[in-house]
């Protein structure tokens, strides 16, 4: 399945939130921006399949990587991005 990310910066400015506590929250966009933090998660995955006729025998390795990324505060702005 192909993903279309040609609107992954459009789509982090949607998901924008406001924030309801104040603490943490830093006086410029750019402070707000490289205080955020980075996630990674991975998950891989096997399946074998085992059948009588020898033709539908199967094996998948298959791995998940998510990437993420969710900025500080600014003023009561906080902005969160992920990709599969």
């Amino acid at each position: 399945m192909k993903r279309n990310t040609s609107g992954l910066v459009s789509a982090a400015a949607l998901l924008l939130a406001a924030s309801l506590a104040a603490a943490g929250e830093s006086a410029a966009l750019a402070d707000a921006i490289a205080s955020g933090k980075a996630g990674v998660d991975v998950r891989a995955r096997y399946e074998h399949v085992d059948r009588d006729n020898a033709l539908d025998d199967a094996n998948a390795l298959t791995a998940r990587l998510r990437l993420n990324y969710r900025t500080g505060r600014w003023k009561g702005w906080s902005a969160f991005a992920e990709y599969d």
